[in-house]
């Protein structure tokens, strides 16, 4: 059986042999798990992580996305990311920008407490380190 840890690809069957290393790895993923669950809105659930990360990743390449964008590009109902996104805005994790060219598109943007509480959580993730 192989599973995708990182973007590679590894066999179960031989990752006892790499125990040490695969331990370390799954460790650091787990202390940033916790990280995010302090530090990010999740609400014990998959839906905002996906939203933050999506909407971060977009914002910061200057190609911010528009609701729609984020609806399709997401695997939740439209209802459930319609209400984390709410949240999101009610507690200023994110805001909306209107386009200037169609009145009627808003763009997700990210606020700086999102960016800090995403990079704290990268910190922990530091799975290309060496075991301390």
């Amino acid at each position: 059986m192989h599973v995708l840890v990182g973007e590679k690809t590894v066999d179960l069957s031989t990752a006892r042999t790499e125990g040490p290393a695969l331990q370390y790895k799954l460790k650091s993923l787990m202390e940033a798990s916790d990280r995010a669950k302090k530090t990010l809105p999740l609400r014990g659930s998959f839906i905002p992580w996906d939203i933050v990360v999506r909407v971060g990743v977009a914002d910061l390449s200057g190609e911010p996305l528009n609701v729609k964008q984020l609806l399709a590009a997401v695997p939740y109902s439209p209802m459930a990311v319609r209400n984390h996104l709410d949240n999101l805005l009610a507690n200023e994790w994110v805001y909306l920008e209107g386009d200037r060219l169609d009145a009627r598109r808003k763009f997700i943007r990210t606020r700086p407490k999102l960016i800090e509480a995403l990079q704290d959580v990268l910190e922990q993730l530091n799975v290309d380190g060496e075991p301390s």
